[in-house]
């Protein structure tokens, strides 16, 4: 329980959000994600940090069109996760607001006790993926990864 309790905690502070003081009365009041939240955040950043991914992100050459990193998809999950590309909060936009805007749209996000599976396509690039995750004593990290070109 600590343990989830801490990554909940390191989430929220790497999402900008900070405990509240007794002398923060006016401050506004940011919750720190929920476990489940913040285990499928984890999932995610190891997704988004995936050495071939970056290939077709193509962050350091075209950084001023890609960044913020901008996903799309399932609502309910996608807008509550907590990530970073080139030191900015990934964005979340719903698929009716990113056309001709490259962005990831997750088609695939199951997240078990120790394994996970995420899919998605990056149009821009041509790109969809499809990544088997595994969680170890270190975290989560991509145990397999396929890029195909479409």
């Amino acid at each position: 329980m600590r343990a989830i309790l801490l990554c909940s905690v390191i989430v929220a502070l790497m999402a900008g959000c900070h405990p509240r003081t007794p002398g923060d009365a006016d401050a506004p009041v940011v919750e720190a994600p929920d476990a489940a939240t913040a285990v499928h955040s984890a999932v995610f950043q190891a997704a988004l940090d995936e050495p071939g991914l970056q290939t077709y992100l193509q962050l350091e050459n075209l950084g001023r069109e890609r960044i913020p990193v901008i996903i799309s998809g399932d609502a309910e999950l996608l807008s509550r996760l907590v990530a970073h590309k080139a030191g900015e909060r990934v964005v979340y936009r719903p698929p009716s607001a990113v056309a001709g805007t490259p962005h990831l749209a997750f088609e695939k996000f199951v997240v078990r006790d120790s394994s996970a599976d995420v899919s998605f396509r990056y149009a821009v690039e041509g790109l969809r993926a499809e990544y088997r995750l595994v969680r170890d004593s270190s975290g989560w990290r991509v145990k397999d990864a396929d890029h195909f070109l479409e």
